[in-house]
């Protein structure tokens, strides 16, 4: 009888050895989860982070161009407008010279 209680307590205290160890193993599995997918929020918030710089440099790239394309259709009106206000003082000038002749 003796044995038996002893051969009982050992299974118990073995029993209760197993399931502490599992419980251990459950929870750094969970732990090492958690810590993964923190790692995966973090690399993605990174991700994300990097496209929108990309994005924004690309838009601010193409203001840039857009801008530079205006002054320079604007520069060449200018410079259009400049020619013609040219040639037309020098057909008024030579207008005038006929008249004088």
């Amino acid at each position: 009888n003796v044995k038996a209680r002893q051969e009982e307590e050992e299974a118990t205290r073995v029993a209760k050895i197993q399931a502490e160890e599992k419980a251990a193993a459950e929870k750094k599995l969970a732990e090492q989860q958690e810590a993964e997918e923190r790692l995966a929020l973090e690399q993605k918030a990174k991700d994300d982070a990097a496209k929108e710089a990309q994005l924004k440099a690309q838009q601010e790239e193409e203001e840039a161009s857009r801008v530079a394309k205006i002054k320079a259709e604007e520069e060449l009106r200018a410079q259009a407008q400049a020619k013609a206000e040219a040639d037309q003082k020098e057909l008024e000038e030579k207008a005038a010279k006929k008249e004088e002749e």
